[in-house]
């Protein structure tokens, strides 16, 4: 590995352990949210706006829809982290909001699944070895209960 990928990967992990550490003790809750979104906005704005701006024609409904669900769905994320890190230690908070990712993005892709198959005859998930992610998910999730699990 490279020198300079591995000071990046050290980097974003530091970065990534402040920011949890900086939401877990502002006891600001959607301020802090708020806040973040504004300093993120900023920061990458140099970035983002040429590329949104080379690629607008580009962007159809579809990408829009998925663009704001995707914010909302963030901004739901931080919020709920927020309030766990009101109410809890980090150490229990973190693991728990993080490993719940793999559960909802699973549940929800079978579920998206089943109703397009229904309703449209659409089968969306026709890739194989369905039965080895969905143990991994729950392999994930099992791993998550253990990692809360006080006295282990």
């Amino acid at each position: 590995m490279q020198l300079s990928a591995l000071a990046l990967v050290l980097s974003a992990a530091v970065v990534h352990a402040t920011w949890n550490l900086l939401a877990k003790r502002a006891a600001a809750g959607a301020a802090f949210v708020w806040l973040y979104a504004v300093t993120a906005s900023v920061l990458w704005a140099p970035l983002t706006i040429p590329t949104l701006l080379s690629s607008w024609s580009q962007l159809g409904t579809g990408s829009w829809v998925f663009l704001v669900g995707s914010g909302v769905i963030h901004t739901g994320y931080f919020l709920i982290l927020q309030r766990g890190y009101a109410s809890a230690d980090l150490s229990l908070v973190y693991p728990i909001v993080r490993g719940s990712g793999p559960l909802l993005s699973t549940l929800a892709a079978v579920a998206i699944s089943v109703v397009l198959g229904v309703l449209f005859g659409v089968r969306l998930l026709r890739e194989g070895g369905a039965a080895l992610r969905l143990t991994a998910a729950c392999l994930t999730v099992c791993g998550v209960v253990l990692l809360t699990m006080r006295g282990w």
